[in-house]
């Protein structure tokens, strides 16, 4: 049928992976799903309209989606195979994500010091930001099977704990210092 490492070599831009997650949802037309993104990114990211349409008709050109004109208006549908991406893109989303972790933290490491204003801003950002994802959390839970989002928030709990220790520890040392 379709080979996951085909898949793998040609993984699928932002662009197209946000509108395939939308697809997921059902049927949607062009223009619908490009103001949802650019609503999602409040113009920190703004998509034109130029980059949007073809990554659409590259996806479709793939398989991944295809198109129908009613009333004319041409509305996308996911198709098999772009279901099937989903399986495959899970391994390189991982990938991804360690490397981008693996880039910050080796960042950090080697950043020179005059740069370090600039990383405490951001780190501070992110910090500030992730506290909303908790927020998120029953959305990200909620198809997930009881057993496994007690064990989730069982082991999110006591790293918050952990990292709360450390944080109380390191705070008194600095406060302390002379």
């Amino acid at each position: 049928m379709f080979s996951g490492s085909s898949l793998r070599r040609r993984p699928v831009s932002p662009i197209q992976f946000l509108a395939l997650l939308q697809l997921k949802q059902g049927p949607k037309y062009g223009y619908e799903m490009l103001k949802e993104m650019r609503k999602e990114f409040e113009g920190l990211w703004n998509i034109e309209t130029g980059t949007f349409y073809p990554a659409l008709k590259s996806l479709e050109k793939r398989g991944f989606i295809d198109s129908e004109t009613k009333d004319n208006t041409v509305y996308y549908n996911i198709t098999e195979r772009g279901n099937y991406m989903f399986k495959s893109f899970g391994e390189h989303l991982t990938d991804q994500y360690e490397i981008s972790e693996r880039f910050f933290d080796t960042t950090l490491n080697w950043l020179p010091k005059s740069f370090i204003e600039i990383m405490f801003n951001l780190f501070s950002k992110k910090i500030i930001k992730r506290q909303g994802m908790f927020h998120k959390l029953p959305i990200f839970l909620q198809h997930l099977p009881r057993e496994k989002q007690v064990v989730f928030l069982e082991e999110l709990l006591q790293q918050m704990n952990n990292g709360l220790v450390f944080i109380e520890k390191y705070y008194e040392e600095v406060k302390n210092a002379e």
